[in-house]
This record gives C-alpha cells, structure tokens and sequence, in this order.
C-alpha cells in the first residue's frame, strides 16, 4: 500500500490530469485493495501500530506533505476511484497555509465530495483549546500525548538511515512549531531539553533557528535554560556566536529580523499576482511588472538570506540562488545574472551554504562565456560581470581559465585591457605560465616585482618565459648570474637578452662564459653563434681564433666554436 501509494504521488506530480494516466490508475487500484488498512502519519513516513512501513522515498515526501496539513491518520475504503485520489493529491500538494484558507484538508476533501478516503486530523502541535496557535496551551500532566506523540516523532525521525530524508522530517515538525504561540514552543522546549536522549534533543536543535529561539527564550524554565547554554558551547563554527546572541539578547535578534521582513514587505508592496485559476494550479501574473517583480524577488532572496539561519535552509536558500545564477547564465541572461549573483555578494559575512555556493558561480565554462560575450560586445552584462569579478578577485576568473589549460586568447584579452588585472591574479593560480603566455601575448614588457619574485624562485614553472617580459629591464650583472642557471631555457634566454643588448659589458659576459670550462660543447656553439651576429663579439671571436696559446684539448674546443659560427673553414696559422 505504501509502495503504492509513493508511485501515486509520483506520477501525480508528471500529469495534469493524472487520473487518466495507466500507471495511476494500478497505483489507485492496488491501494483500494487494503480497505479498512489506516497508516498514522508521521513526519518522513506512515507507520503501523507504532512501526515505520517502509516504503519509497515518494511516500516519505507524500507523508511529510499530509504531516503538515495535520494529518493523524490515512486510509481508504473499496469505493476508491482514480479520480478522488487524484483529486485528493493535488490538495494535498497545496501549501498548508493555501489549504487553511480553504477550511483545511478534511474540510477540502469534504466540499469536493471525495469517495473512498478516510482522513483522521490529529490535535498534535497546532490549535488544541481554540481556533488559533496562540490559543494552544500544553497540559501540566507528565505524560501528556503532545509530549509523548512529540518525541515518539523524533525517535522515529532519529531512526531514518537517510539523512536527507531525516533532515526532511525534522524539517516537518519545525514549521509545526514555528506556528505555535512563543509560550507553547517553550514548554516543548523545556520537554525537549529535559529528555535524557540527547540524540534527540540535538536532532531537533540543530535544524531550529537562532531567531526561532530568541522568541522563547525568555519562556523557558531555569533548568531548560542552563541545558540550552550547555547545549550551545559544543556548537562548533559561526552557529556558536549566532545561537549565543539568540539566548544572550533575543530582542536584537528579533528586531533586526521585524527590520528586515518590514523591508520585504515594502519592496513587494505593489507586486500584483494572478489569483489562482484553480485550488490546484496558483499562477502570478510577471506581465504587470516583470522588471518589479524580478528586482523584488533578488531583494527578497538576500532578505531571506539574511534572517534564515538554519543549516539546512541555508542550503536551501544556497540551491536556490545557484539555480537563478545558473538558469541566467545559461540564457545569456547576464544583467539578471548579475542582479541575483549581487543580491548574496552584498552580504558582510554570508553563511557557509551560501559562500560555498559562490565559490562555485559562475563555473570554468560559464566564465568563458561571459568573456566571449564581452569580446563581442553583447550587451553591458557580461562586462560589469566579468568587471566585477575581476575587482573583487582576479584569480576567479584567470584562475580557471589558466588551470585548465586554455589558450592564451581570453587571458591576453584581459591583459590588453589592464596588465594589472592579470599581475595581481599570479599568485592565485596553481600555474603562473598561463597567465605569463598572456601578458607576452598581449605586448607587456616591465620589471613588475611580483614577476621578479617568480623569477627568483627555482620552482616557478615557466621562468625563461618570466624572463622574456622582464629581462630588457634587469641589469647587466643580474642577466650575467641567469646566465649561469642550470635550467638550460633560463640560461639561454638570458643570453638572448645580453645579446640583444649589444653593450660591452654584456658581450663581456657572454665571452667569458663562452671562455669557461664549465660550458659544454652545446652551449658553447650556442654563444659563440650568439657572439658572432654582432661586430664587437665576433672580434672577440676572431682573437679566439688567432691565439697561438690556446694548444689544449680546451683551446681546441674552443677554436671549433668560434670557426664554426664565423663561417671559417680554415685552421688559423
């Protein structure tokens, strides 16, 4: 039956008019056939005289949606039809508070003349003693069933091996108790904190907010408060100081958020949505004003990121806001992009769900595209992104770029426009050759420290190509100890530069280094053919080659470098 019932709310959320389609109308005939069967409905499941049927992830999803609608218990009679049990899953994947306005699911089911369905609504956490939460008040007795059904909830919770699905469930009984009366939240929290399953208490805290908190702190009983302290100093990270201001100055925390849902209010005030054609199908109407609408959904996304302070709707939040960025992106939506990557940027200190999410945006290729789309100048988009990210932090986009191996075109682009940009991203990057490929390409030549000082290092990947940006500018001397390096590429290209130079001081030095002994065969023929392209060292090549002193094995050597790259065929005499 469960099974069956996670494939109905499955297929119900494919179809518009899924009581037509083959797969529910089995899933519907299979369920009619435990009649008289009743499942109690618990957050992230059904369970039978006090055990948790298992069933698929769907019914899990199924059962949190009727836990919210208040929902004690579920079963269905022989008259069951495909028609009412799709009716009744369209209701029942109405917000609750959509189906409170509309008398409720018990009452919907009711008008709608369903067949075949039998619905028990619990008195659990919502309206107990009057028509609203706040008339909600909690017996005295010790075993009361609020506290008894409350923690059996949360012992079953505990016991889910999925932890997404377990996050799902808490998630569940949390939005019951936010619409309790601060009072009624408190004695279940003085419940709560009294329990000796600290798994319990812990599974429960953990997902519940600082600002939820702040509103019963004050309600709590001393014992309750001191377990919440001790509770709160073993929170490790930013939740720490966050729980600690809730407990430690609750009414801050609570003007602040009023402060910012008076800002959202504000900002929606004038936003005209549709009403609903349907119970089953709400729609907005963006065409009264799109542009208003979308600035205020931003605005209302990092309001919602600035007040929700629970992890896992934290993550929420962060999914949903890489979605926006995403979708943009991929529709060369770049200013919209822009609005909703500005929307979380603009936040001091961002919760970790939303700063690792802004690690992640945009990506290696949504990166290359907005360079793409800046070359061609489509549209002011992609250049205030690229502009703002190469503000903020240089190796966000040179970084990926130079790391995944990308020719220099994008990179040399940036160059062209400002060197500097791609200088301060050198050290961000895993490779600096890359981004030294770049500036070479794009005509940069100067002796910026920061170059030098991966110039100096032995590691540095890509140094004879350092040396071609800043060589011109080094000294005489300097060049003259390059040219001394191991590293075969160095040595040489700071001979090029000597060369080029064509002052005494450095001929001087490629002589000598010609003249050494430490210089093998190779390198020597590649200074003396060097030496010979200019008048003043192929003169000193010459007397090389009329010394009468030089009779060993070395001079000889020496003597074959230097008639080699002066074109002479003769022994001197």
């Amino acid at each position: 039956m469960v099974a069956a019932l996670g494939s109905a709310w499955t297929t119900a959320g494919l179809y518009p008019d899924v009581s037509k389609q083959e797969p529910f109308r089995v899933a519907a005939i299979r369920i009619s056939r435990y009649a008289g069967a009743e499942l109690r409905v618990r957050a992230g499941g059904f369970v039978i005289s006090g055990d948790p049927v298992p069933g698929p992830d769907a019914a899990g999803r199924l059962a949190n949606a009727l836990f919210l609608h208040g929902t004690e218990s579920l079963g269905f009679t022989q008259d069951l039809t495909p028609e009412s049990l799709a009716h009744l899953l369209k209701i029942v994947a109405l917000a609750p508070e959509v189906v409170d306005d509309q008398g409720g699911l018990e009452g919907m089911v009711a008008a709608a003349g369903l067949v075949g369905i039998r619905l028990t609504m619990r008195n659990q956490l919502a309206g107990l003693g009057g028509d609203t939460p706040e008339a909600f008040t909690v017996p005295d007795e010790p075993d009361i069933p609020l506290e008894m059904s409350f923690l059996d909830q949360l012992e079953l919770v505990a016991a889910q091996p999925d932890a997404d699905e377990r996050t799902a469930a808490v998630m569940g009984l949390i939005d019951e108790f936010t619409g309790l009366a601060p009072g009624s939240q408190a004695e279940l929290i003085d419940r709560l904190l009294g329990t000796s399953r600290a798994d319990l208490r812990d599974l429960f805290l953990d997902q519940l907010a600082p600002n939820d908190l702040a509103r019963v702190v004050e309600h709590l009983d001393p014992t309750a408060f001191r377990v919440l302290g001790e509770y709160v100093s073993y929170v490790e990270g930013p939740r720490r100081g966050e729980l600690t201001e809730a407990i430690g100055d609750p009414a801050s925390v609570l003007r602040f958020r009023a402060r910012v849902a008076e800002s959202v209010r504000e900002r929606m005030t004038g936003i005209q949505l549709a009403r609903p054609t349907s119970a089953a199908a709400p729609s907005a109407d963006f065409a009264v004003d799109h542009e208003g609408w979308f600035q205020a959904s931003t605005e209302v996304m990092q309001g919602v990121a600035l007040v929700e302070d629970r992890p896992d709707r934290q993550g929420r939040v962060a999914e949903a806001w890489k979605t926006r960025v995403d979708v943009s992106l991929a529709g060369q939506e770049d200013e919209q992009a822009l609005a909703w990557y500005n929307s979380i940027i603009d936040l001091d200190d961002p919760p970790d769900p939303l700063a690792e999410a802004v690690a992640q945006v945009p990506d290696t290729e949504q990166i290359k595209g907005l360079l793409e789309r800046r070359r061609a100048a489509a549209g002011i988009g992609a250049r205030e992104f690229v502009e703002l990210l190469m503000g903020s932090d240089p190796g966000r986009v040179i970084g990926p770029l130079a790391d995944a191996g990308e020719d220099s075109t994008h990179l040399a682009a940036l160059a062209g426009d400002d060197p500097e940009t791609l200088l301060g991203a050198i050290a961000s990057v895993d490779d600096p050759l890359p981004v030294i490929v770049a500036l070479k390409a794009a005509g940069y030549r100067g002796a910026d420290p920061r170059l030098i000082e991966l110039l100096d290092s032995p590691e540095t990947h890509g140094r004879a190509e350092i040396l071609v940006l800043v060589g011109p500018s080094l000294g005489v001397d300097r060049l003259g100890r390059l040219l001394l390096e191991e590293d075969e590429a160095v040595s040489r290209q700071a001979a090029e530069i000597l060369r080029r130079g064509r002052t005494t001081a450095g001929l001087n030095l490629l002589f000598q280094r010609f003249e050494s002994e430490d210089a093998d065969d190779p390198e020597r023929e590649f200074l003396a053919h060097l030496l010979a392209g200019t008048g003043d060292g192929a003169n000193l090549l010459k007397g090389v080659m009329t010394a009468s002193n030089l009779l060993t094995g070395h001079g000889r050597s020496l003597r074959a470098a230097a008639r080699s790259a002066l074109g002479s065929a003769e022994e001197p005499r």
